[in-house]
């Protein structure tokens, strides 16, 4: 059973804390179940739709892409009894090179589920280019260090 995440926010912070963790049962913690999650991941191919497709990219996320530190930046927040939607940028490194430095650019989307907490159920990621930013300048713009 999925983790009940009390606040939008909460469910962001699990989906980042499982995505660095390169964990997928606390990732899938975090998503709703059904046919309507979808994601999109900003290494190209097409929108995963449900349940199997989301796991299964993110089986192939976590083969290739492990050890990630994100920073969030430039935040944006929309919420209503219901749904919720997030969009900002991703300031992603490697943790073992931390030169490596992408910007992706991401939307996603929580509901409150019938348990009462918040769930995942769109992640939306592309990339938003890459630059060289020294480390007091990640987020200057007040973004959420994660």
């Amino acid at each position: 059973m999925p983790h009940i995440h009390t606040t939008p926010d909460a469910a962001e912070r699990a989906f980042y804390d499982a995505f660095e963790r390169c964990n997928l049962e606390a990732m899938m913690g975090v998503w709703a179940e059904g046919d309507h999650i979808v994601c999109v991941h900003p290494s190209g191919g097409s929108a995963l739709r449900g349940t199997t497709e989301v796991l299964e990219g993110w089986l192939h996320i976590f083969a290739r892409e492990a050890h990630l530190k994100f920073t969030l930046c430039n935040v944006q927040r929309t919420e209503t009894d219901d749904l919720a939607i997030h969009t900002g940028e991703e300031h992603v490194r490697r943790k073992d090179d931390p030169d490596v430095f992408a910007v992706i650019l991401f939307t996603n989307v929580y509901r409150r589920s019938e348990r009462g907490g918040w769930e995942m159920v769109i992640h939306h990621a592309t990339t938003g280019g890459y630059r060289e930013v020294e480390p007091e300048e990640d987020c200057a713009a007040g973004g959420v260090l994660h």
